[in-house]
Order: structure tokens, then C-alpha cells, then sequence
């Protein structure tokens, strides 16, 4: 399945919360005000959800694993800001290091994810 160009905002738990079941694609969606993760998933299964081009700001956590991760995440170019108690969680530690620039001059991980005020 594939949850495309949504307003997930405002909701009591997680904005999206991936059972360890799910193997589908988070693309350009706007993830926001959220009291609990942005982005959770339940394990590391081997295939974890591919998020792509997501607005992930201002929720209580931005994108968190419930275990740490041994298997590389397909997460890439997403704006994860400004997430009270983290914007990633479990994730390798290159996700969410700037340790590179994109197009734009922007400082990103490797995985062309920044984390900039919108």
C-alpha cells in the first residue's frame, strides 16, 4: 500500500504507526503536530517502510523504530524538524547526520534527508 500526498496532523498517538507487516511506500505527505512519533514502526523485519519526500515537523518525535535497526532504512529526502524529543530515534546513526549538502546547498545526511525550518 502507499500513503501519498496527505495532511496527517494533530492526532493524539503517532501521525503514522507501521505494523511490522507492512511493506509499502510514505510519499509526499505532511506529517505535523502529531503527540507522538511522526513516523513509527513496530521491528526491524528486513524491510522496513520506504518514506519518501515526507514534511516531518513539530510532532513529539519525528521518525522512530521501536528496535534499532540492523538493516539499512529506505528513508530519503524528507524534511524531519523540529520534533520535541528527537527527530530520529533507532534509526542508523548516518540517519539524520549532515554530513553532506543537497542541490540546494542544504545540509543533508546521506540520504538527502534535511532538517530546516519549512
Amino acid at each position: 500500500p502507499t500513503i501519498l500526498n496527505n495532511l496527517i496532523a494533530s492526532n493524539r498517538t503517532d501521525g503514522i504507526w507501521v505494523k511490522e507487516d507492512f511493506y509499502g511506500m510514505i510519499i509526499n505527505n505532511t506529517i505535523a503536530d502529531n503527540q507522538g512519533a511522526g513516523i513509527y514502526h513496530q521491528l526491524d523485519t528486513g524491510r522496513p517502510p520506504i518514506a519518501e519526500n515526507n514534511l516531518i515537523i513539530s510532532n513529539s518525535r519525528g521518525l522512530v523504530a521501536a528496535n534499532t535497526l540492523t538493516n539499512t532504512p529506505t528513508v530519503w529526502f524528507n524534511n524531519v524538524s523540529g520534533n520535541t524529543n528527537g527527530n530520529w530515534a533507532n534509526y542508523p546513526a548516518e540517519a539524520g547526520s549532515m554530513t553532506t549538502t543537497n542541490r540546494n546547498g542544504t545540509p543533508a545526511d546521506v540520504y538527502q534527508n534535511i532538517s530546516v525550518e519549512p
